[in-house]
């Protein structure tokens, strides 16, 4: 498998895209099926933790899905996988950030089970 972003994609690619833009039912699962395991190693290859992974997928997936209508195949991310790439890239970045952005709690069960044996004040 060639995993590069700007991987040209069969014209199923294109056809898929068009089959999503329409609302056809059998669309979106072929989506999943078929992209899901290339967003999961995208995701991977960017230091996503395995347990964040499914979650940062489905943000892809729904921002992909939101933004169809701005995929142009005459573009400059002419390729269905080049653009989905673009969207990945973004949704992984949000999430380095997102992580950055919080404080992880210290102390975990012991520090837990110490605060419960304290007397209560009142």
């Amino acid at each position: 498998m060639n995993d590069g972003p700007g991987s040209s994609v069969s014209s199923g690619g294109l056809s898929l895209a068009q089959r999503l833009r329409d609302g056809s039912s059998s669309a979106w699962p072929e989506f999943v099926r078929l992209y899901g395991p290339l967003l999961d190693h995208w995701c991977r290859s960017a230091n996503v933790p395995p347990d964040a992974i499914a979650d940062v997928a489905q943000d892809i997936f729904v921002s992909a899905f939101r933004g169809l209508g701005r995929f142009d195949p005459t573009g400059p991310d002419a390729t269905f996988r080049g653009w989905l790439w673009t969207v990945a890239r973004s949704r992984i970045m949000d999430y380095h950030r997102r992580q950055k952005r919080s404080t992880a709690g210290v102390g975990g069960s012991t520090a837990y089970g110490n605060l419960q044996s304290l007397a209560d004040p009142i």
